[in-house]
């Protein structure tokens, strides 16, 4: 189980008695996170270019 499974199961199942709103809580959290660190690489001007 990797870590976005484990953090699926350990903080949204439990909470949400819709498996549609648990996974939409996921994703919207998962989304958010990237969102944070892409903001903090683009505040300090750290670029990666493919």
């Amino acid at each position: 189980m990797g870590a976005k499974e484990w953090m699926y199961q350990t903080f949204f199942v439990p909470y949400f008695e819709s498996p549609y709103n648990a996974s939409l809580a996921g994703a919207l959290t998962f989304v958010l996170i990237w969102f944070v660190i892409l903001y903090v690489m683009y505040q300090k001007k750290i670029i990666i270019k493919v």
